[in-house]
């Protein structure tokens, strides 16, 4: 299990500063699944090398396992509907037909991209919405790899924990005195 640690710890680092690079090391949020990893790395180094504190880094790890994975989740959970609107599942479901969205006020279908009606359209708002939606994209993303990594951890720890209580030794017990001569 402390192995698994590392290796999750790695792979957390890698997410975390790939996610830095990729976002222009302008967002020090993207550097968050780099500290979760390197607390479980740190914990998987501490449990491989002393089995006197295997126990006690297994579990800390596990707990921030979980809490990286509550926080990832959490924050990934609401922007799905962001990343795959429904118009365009619905447009995976029934190809061709016009969604609510794309239809106007006499039926025909809008321009897809073109601005609300009253708002004039720049080229200053486009590159600010394409940069814009670019960055929240790389968050899901990360967001969701980080909270798959950590719950996998934490089930492969809850696992481990249940299977070593199962195969813990049972206490010595002395046979029943016996009265006979």
């Amino acid at each position: 299990m402390p192995s698994f640690a590392i290796f999750i710890g790695i792979l957390l680092d890698i997410l975390g500063i790939a996610g830095y690079v990729w976002t222009g090391s302008h967002s020090p949020t993207a550097l968050i699944p780099a500290v979760i990893g390197t607390l479980l790395l740190i914990l998987g180094i501490i449990a491989s090398r002393n089995p006197d504190m295997r126990k006690q880094a297994m579990h800390i790890a596990a707990i921030i396992a979980a809490l990286g994975f509550l926080g990832s989740a959490s924050r990934a959970l609401p922007n799905i509907s962001k990343m795959f609107p429904s118009h365009q599942v619905s447009e995976a479901l029934h190809p061709g037909s016009p969604t609510p969205g794309q239809m106007g006020t006499e039926g025909a279908p809008d321009q897809i991209g073109a601005p609300p009606a009253g708002q004039q359209t720049t080229a200053l708002n486009q590159i600010k919405g394409a940069a814009w939606d670019h960055h929240h994209a790389i968050a899901f993303w990360m967001q969701s790899i980080m909270a798959l990594l950590c719950l996998i951890f934490l089930i492969a720890c809850i696992r481990s924990f249940i299977n070593a209580r199962r195969n813990q030794p049972t206490q010595y017990s002395p046979p029943p005195y016996d009265k006979t001569p």
